[in-house]
């Protein structure tokens, strides 16, 4: 568990009802009394007592006329569904009912949900026994479901359909994503509470951002038809028709957008940050090619693979998930912080996404939930962070503070008093990957093919193709690159300024005992010790930079590594000799990380050209530019996932997804905050403004 100084800026620009210091959310309130289900925060029901699905067919699937749309549209790439006020899921399971019963369609569904007050998983479980008729589409979501934490959390339904529950007030909500990385909308479920008890739903401004984040001929349907609604939906500029209700209700609203001209950015100030404008490829040839096959590469092209990309990996080793990717046991938990921010959210819905990921992946086989325990002494914890302040923002279900007692009996080994502080973590949803298992299910979709003792020398791109040389085999040529090895990144001219440092590191694979074959929790100290997993533990790990010239060769000795891995172990339990170390084996690697630890994801900048256009930072960082400045910021057809480090098994499948979301222009699942700040031009632009001239 890496705790590092890093410069955040708290976000607090999310909405009223909620402390957004902390990035927990506020559960619904409901009432379930004979047929009806009702909110007790707004005093209004969820759907009508009786024919909820036939009022829900008729209002939202019906009322926007999918089923002929989608057979229209069946050579499209992907449908975007949007709906306000998610409450029970409803809308959606039977929107996804519909659409798997239909032959002719978009290749893809994209609906996104955003819902202020989500109902509780248990709740959930309640209310859909009484839709027996969508037992299926239930399961599967429930089995997924998150009902804590604000932000985005993007759950893979199934090959073909993603679902984005935005959890906070829409009105906010929708101002984080990112301005240049519209929706594109192309039909609106209007689902909230009634317009008297819940009008901030049903406001112009609202309304004025949907149209904004619409997609051509974007339409619209609700249950009211409430006259200020429809006058505030005409003049966000959606034609509006009152058409028939259902049952007892006389009329409801569907209608168009009839606005069609596309809004400018309100803002210039961070033209360097605006990927409209920074040549976004595109491509009809849906053909990408990346560079690494750690767990960064193969995650990008397997979210690459599940849109219909035919991908190629090249890798310079001889096997896939080589190095840090490939240590045995690889531990999840999230990269913790004391305060809300851009950059806290990322690690938190990294760390959510990954879990959910790694449950799906091949009915979770790689995947081992056992619970992680951080003890106070954990390695490269530069300082002690306020437990308070964590305990106080994250849900109980992402971390939790443990008692010294109930940490002794939670491991199945004697842990050591000196190990049992007042400072524990655990993370009870945390756990270990296996890196074995993932390697053999994370690249065998069809879709992808990798080659092998394929090192890439340099790449060039002309005439909007990128062109790869190797000197082991024929090169090759791609629309579309991303670099997901840091130490192939350095090696690439147009690469070559990125800052990134190599840190060393050893972890240790040794047989179990029959005291060790015990322990049931991963244990993370000044080392961390993992499971059992067919025979044997894992501890990991020691960390050095390579250019560390106090270094003895004595120090980097394998056996003096292990020896210390295993000693430092031993040391967080009562036993005497738990740990063998004569059968002891070196897993050796090294790891990438920017110098303020956080992973570079994203378009690829071109850094001399950059430079250029934003120099006159060196004299006053307060400079203001024109958005034309930055057509040339970026490379065409290009993107990075690297510098992940120690945190890698939480965020690279979360870096795929918003890869993958940027290369096939989906929705993003991270706001337009966060995803800037991932950006490596974090560096050029700060560099600049410090008159640090490090980008030639």
């Amino acid at each position: 568990m890496r705790f590092v100084r890093t410069r955040i800026k708290p976000l607090l620009l999310l909405g009223s009802g909620y402390n957004y210091l902390r990035m927990k959310i506020t559960n619904a309130k409901i009432s379930l009394k004979e047929h009806n289900l009702s909110s007790a925060t707004f005093n209004d029901i969820y759907h009508s007592s009786s024919g909820a699905l036939e009022e829900s067919l008729y209002v939202f699937i019906q009322g926007n006329k999918l089923t002929e749309r989608w057979n229209a549209l069946h050579d499209s790439d992907r449908f975007n569904i949007a709906e306000i006020g998610f409450g029970t899921g409803l809308n959606f399971f039977l929107t996804l009912k519909t659409w798997r019963e239909q032959t002719r369609k978009p290749k893809r569904l994209f609906y996104t949900a955003f819902e202020k007050y989500p109902i509780t998983k248990t709740d959930l479980a309640t209310i859909y026994k009484k839709w027996p008729n969508l037992t299926y589409e239930n399961d599967t979501f429930i089995n997924l479901y998150p009902d804590h934490t604000i932000g985005c959390h993007r759950l893979l339904i199934d090959t073909d359909i993603t679902l984005d529950l935005i959890f906070g007030c829409a009105n906010h909500s929708i101002d984080l994503i990112k301005a240049s990385a519209k929706l594109r909308v192309d039909a609106w479920y209007l689902d909230g509470f009634s317009p008297n008890k819940n009008p901030e739903l049903w406001s112009y401004e609202l309304f004025e951002k949907l149209a904004f984040h619409s997609a051509p001929d974007s339409t619209f349907s609700t249950y009211t038809a409430a006259g200020a609604v429809a006058r505030n939906l005409r003049a966000a500029g959606f034609k509006v028709k009152k058409i028939d209700g259902y049952g007892k209700k006389r009329h409801s609203l569907i209608g168009i957008l009839d606005k069609t001209e596309s809004k400018t950015l309100s803002s210039c100030a961070t033209p360097w940050l605006n990927i409209k404008t920074s040549k976004v490829f595109e491509t009809k040839q849906k053909e990408a090619t990346i560079i690494g096959a750690g767990l960064a590469g193969g995650t990008v092209a397997l979210a690459l693979a599940r849109r219909g990309w035919k991908v190629t990996i090249v890798e310079a080793a001889n096997q896939v998930l080589h190095g840090a990717s490939g240590i045995d046991q690889l531990a999840l938990r999230c990269r913790l912080f004391a305060k809300n921010s851009s950059l806290s959210l990322f690690f938190l819905h990294s760390y959510l996404f990954s879990k959910r990921y790694y449950s799906l992946l091949n009915n979770g086989s790689a995947w081992n939930e056992t619970g992680l325990l951080q003890l106070g002494d954990a390695k490269n914890k530069r300082k002690l962070f306020d437990l308070e302040k964590i305990i106080d923002i994250y849900d109980s279900r992402v971390v939790q503070k443990m008692s010294p007692e109930i940490a002794a009996s939670l491991v199945g080994l004697r842990l050591q008093n000196t190990a049992l502080t007042d400072n524990l973590i655990y993370f009870p949803e945390g756990g270990w990957v296996d890196s074995l298992d993932l390697s053999s299910n994370l690249f065998s979709h069809p879709n992808i093919s990798v080659s092998l003792n394929h090192s890439i020398d340099q790449i060039i791109r002309e005439n909007k193709t990128w062109h790869l040389t190797s000197c082991r085999k024929k090169p090759l040529s791609s629309p579309v690159v991303v670099v997901a090895s840091s130490f192939a990144a350095k090696n690439f001219e147009c690469l070559k300024t990125l800052p990134l440092q190599e840190i060393y590191g050893q972890a240790t694979k040794i047989p179990t005992s029959p005291k060790s074959e015990r322990l049931n929790k991963v244990v993370c100290g000044e080392r961390s010790v993992f499971p059992e997993n067919g025979g044997h533990h894992t501890i990991s790990a020691s960390y050095f930079r390579p250019d560390q010239k106090t270094l003895s060769p004595e120090a980097m000795d394998p056996k003096q590594l292990n020896k210390e891995n295993i000693s430092r172990a031993s040391s967080l339990f009562c036993d005497n000799g738990i740990f063998q170390s004569e059968d002891s084996d070196a897993l050796s690697a090294t790891r990438s990380a920017p110098p303020d630890f956080i992973p570079i994801i994203g378009l690829a900048p071109n850094f001399s050209q950059m430079r250029a256009n934003y120099l006159a930072f060196t004299l006053n960082k307060k400079t203001k530019f024109e958005k034309s400045r930055n057509q040339d910021d970026y490379h065409e057809g290009l993107y990075l996932s690297v510098g992940h480090g120690s945190n890698g098994a939480a965020t690279c499948p979360f870096a795929g997804e918003i890869i993958a979301s940027l290369i096939a222009r989906d929705p993003l699942p991270v706001s337009g905050e966060t995803f800037d700040e991932l950006s490596a031009s974090r560096f050029i632009i700060r560099d600049l403004k410090r008159q640090k001239i490090r980008f030639a």
